[in-house]
This record gives structure tokens, C-alpha cells and sequence, in this order.
């Protein structure tokens, strides 16, 4: 999976177009697809320690469905082994538009191996680069008699601010 970029955050940030390529889009469930021309974008990520990470990205205008009702709060009150972990910033309860999306070509450059595991039905936490875990899977909530089920298999949230502070005139920081 590639690293997709909003078509607003590109042009708010005015990057520059490496290059053009052509790439299948099919929605699942959907037998058609459709090929489009898309810029590829390069931007770069400060880590918590200020050293830059370059990606390229796949500008596109809608990348996926917001997330919402995101209950990071209630699944660190009740899970042991997240009680002292910083979360990375994320939009408790929000609707969240996704301007990023990073893909497997450059997720590992944010993760760094380190992960926390809980009970069954519980999340694990990995920790970023970017100062703090992001959580993955899902949590059940057992008390009071009833199972809430929340998931974070896909849901790695991360707020971040776009900056238009630039060494280089190639390349803007997000």
C-alpha cells in the first residue's frame, strides 16, 4: 500500500509535482476500476528528536471516510499495560478528516519495533518516532455486564500540524 497525501494539504503546502504516474483505483466490493493520472508529492516529517523524514506520497482528493468516535481515553483508563504509555497526540470522540495516509512503503520509517501487549482483546501499542504509542487492534469492554467493542486495527490516528517552514524550496514539512 502507498503513502496518499489530500489533494487540499499538497496545495495548501504548494508541493511540487515530482513526477506524474497512472494508477488503478478500485473501491471494494466494486467491479470496475478506474485509472488515473496523480502527482506524486514529496514532503518530509520531523520526528520527535527534529531529524527529517522524507516520503513520497500519491496526492488524491479524497483518500478514505473520516474516523470517528475514536475512544483512546476509555481504552487507556482500562487497559493495565497502557495506564503510563504516552498516546500520540490523536482526536478523542472527533470526526477526523485523513490528510495522510502512511502506507507500508514508509511505515516502518515511524514505528521503531518497540511494542506493548496486553490481555486478549486488548490493543497493543507501538511506539513512533513521533513521540508517543499509536494503538493497534481491538478492545472489548467487558464491564457492566455487556461487550463494547472498539478497533484500531486501521486506525493508527495521528494529529499533526502542516508548517510552511522550508530549508529546502523543494520541500515543505508536515
Amino acid at each position: 500500500q502507498p503513502t496518499f497525501l489530500n489533494e487540499n494539504i499538497w496545495k495548501k503546502l504548494k508541493l511540487p509535482t515530482l513526477r506524474k504516474e497512472s494508477m488503478i483505483f478500485q473501491v471494494f466490493g466494486k467491479n470496475d476500476n478506474e485509472v488515473k493520472e496523480v502527482d506524486i508529492v514529496q514532503l518530509k516529517v520531523k520526528n520527535k528528536n527534529r531529524q527529517d523524514i522524507f516520503i513520497e506520497a500519491i496526492s488524491h482528493q479524497n483518500i478514505c471516510s473520516p474516523i470517528t468516535n475514536q475512544k483512546f481515553k476509555f481504552v487507556k483508563n482500562n487497559s493495565v499495560h497502557l495506564k503510563d504509555l504516552e498516546i500520540v497526540k490523536h482526536a478523542e470522540g472527533e470526526t477526523v478528516p485523513i490528510d495522510l495516509l502512511i502506507g507500508n512503503d514508509y511505515y516502518y520509517s515511524f514505528v521503531n519495533g518497540k511494542i506493548i501487549k496486553g490481555q486478549k482483546d486488548e490493543p497493543v501499542a507501538l511506539e513512533t518516532c513521533l513521540g508517543g504509542y499509536i494503538l493497534s487492534g481491538a478492545f472489548i469492554d467487558k464491564s457492566k455486564n455487556k461487550e463494547n467493542f472498539i478497533n484500531f486495527n486501521s486506525t493508527h490516528v495521528l494529529r499533526i500540524s502542516t508548517e510552511q517552514i522550508c530549508n529546502d524550496e523543494n520541500i515543505k514539512s508536515v
